[in-house]
């Protein structure tokens, strides 16, 4: 399918700056022409030259996005609107029912009535269609548009302010009920050493691919903190060959048992990829030992993984308290970089680093804290870090993206 230049629109998720980022290295990695024409609140108009067969499985791939809209008109007043959405409705004379979202300063009321307006004119010309109304919200919700995505039923939306407004058409909706399953089905989980959320689990494989040579090439996916397997089964997810290790032996079950899981409910028995899992501390020289052999295979490696990020904490504790926990999880954190650098072929690393907010109001960053000591290490910082977490959260993930060039900066 022909490749042209359109204007799609991306409702980003909860944090913003890390959903973006993420959209920008998927597109880079599957070397899509791409400029950012505008980000509003949690809105960006992104060209692309694509497919639409394409976008869709570009889409496919995102964890941060909710959903992404193809823009279907220029700029004018909110009533002018009106001819330009009828005119598309009766284009699409097989569509039957259809629904509308604002993301603009239009209220409720006015877009329902919009909605009622369309279906009446259509009754007119003798063609009966179903407006789907709102209620409670202006925006069509996750679980209804992706429904009417997957069922070739249409959801436009309104975006703008202030008398400068266009409208989209659906071409891919997130499937929330997916995700939840993924986050909350799998067999085995452990909460006291933290849980790293899936949909930030394949945002950081995005952004880590996103610093290599490209889907063309091949790639391992590295893991040596997994946990309870949610990189693993992401890497999976995307069909990439992983190695997974961690110092805990029920770790290394708890993965086992959930890539098995995962495997079986949402891939066919030919296009599982490569898995090796082992009991590894990752200070050790067996990381190094075990991974060299597998690694040279690869056109690109990627090192996606969180650390022990302390104890789970539900209040603010001083300053001094917090210094004194992260003695040794700073030590962990630089042992293991040192003992990463051992590698022959260095990978893209995107690591979780902690933030701590304390008693006095102020952050414990131990990223800005370990910073200069890992950059003596050679490595460099290839991005922004971004920080992941609600407000109420005292302990929020912040994800830096580091590699270590073949010769180290001195």
């Amino acid at each position: 399918m022909e490749e042209v230049k359109q204007k799609y629109i991306f409702v980003l998720g909860r944090e913003i700056e890390l959903c973006l980022a993420e959209v920008k290295a998927v597109l880079e990695y599957f070397g899509i022409c791409f400029d950012i024409d505008s980000v509003s609140d949690n809105i960006a108009f992104i060209n692309l030259q694509i497919s639409a067969d394409s976008i869709k499985d570009l889409a496919e791939r995102l964890s941060g996005t909710t959903k992404i809209f193809r823009l279907c008109s220029g700029e004018s007043n909110f009533d002018d609107l009106y001819p330009t959405i009828l005119e598309e409705m009766r284009q699409k004379f097989l569509i039957k029912d259809f629904a509308l979202s604002s993301y603009s300063d239009i209220d409720l009321s006015k877009i329902n009535r919009l909605g009622f307006a369309i279906k009446s004119n259509l009754k007119k010309s003798g063609r009966s269609t179903r407006y789907i109304e709102l209620k409670g919200s202006t925006e069509v919700s996750a679980p209804l548009s992706k429904n009417l995505y997957s069922t070739k039923k249409i959801e436009y939306a309104v975006f703008g302010r202030e008398d400068q407004y266009v409208f989209g058409r659906l071409v891919w909706a997130y499937d929330p009920d997916r995700w939840s399953e993924i986050d909350y089905g799998k067999p085995r989980s452990d909460k006291m050493s933290g849980m790293l959320p899936p949909k930030l689990a394949r945002a950081m494989i995005n952004l880590a691919l996103g610093q290599t040579k490209g889907q063309d090439a091949s790639c391992l996916v590295i893991d040596p903190f997994c946990g309870s397997g949610s990189v693993l089964i992401e890497a999976m997810s995307l069909r990439l060959d992983s190695f997974g290790s961690d110092i805990s032996l029920l770790a290394i079950e708890d993965s086992k048992v959930n890539i098995e899981w995962f495997a079986k409910k949402f891939l066919s028995l030919s296009s599982i990829p490569f898995s090796y899992i082992d009991k590894i501390d990752a200070k050790s020289e067996k990381l190094i030992d075990s991974l060299s052999p597998i690694i040279v295979k690869y056109d690109n490696a990627i090192l996606v993984g969180e650390p022990y990020l302390g104890r789970p904490k539900r209040e603010s504790e001083e300053m001094s308290s917090v210094q004194d926990e992260y003695v040794l999880i700073k030590k962990l954190y630089l042992d293991f970089l040192a003992n990463a650098a051992k590698l022959a072929v260095k990978p893209v690393i995107c690591l979780v680093f902690p933030v701590v907010e304390t008693l006095e109001r102020k952050k414990y960053d131990l990223y800005a804290e370990i910073v200069d000591e890992i950059k003596k290490l050679g490595y460099i910082e290839l991005c922004t870090p971004l920080v992941y977490g609600r407000g109420y959260q005292v302990v929020k993930r912040q994800i830096c993206i580091l590699q270590l060039p073949i010769t180290k900066i001195q």
